[in-house]
């Protein structure tokens, strides 16, 4: 309920409004989420991958 001379109307906050909106926000960001977790898979294996192999080294060394 604004006074007069505010830009503020009555209601323009209520959650009535936004009720209709239905979904998040778009963030400006239109990559695909299964090619992040693609990417994020890959570096997790590859990481594992490299503990393995640094470890083979190290006990055939032995």
């Amino acid at each position: 309920m604004g006074r007069a001379g505010t830009p503020y109307r009555a209601g323009w906050y209520s959650p009535s409004r936004w009720a209709s909106c239905g979904d998040l926000a778009h963030t400006g960001s239109d990559i695909p989420i299964g090619l992040i977790t693609g990417a994020a898979a890959a570096l997790a294996a590859a990481g594992v991958a490299l503990v393995w192999w640094m470890r083979r080294r190290k006990t055939d060394a032995e």
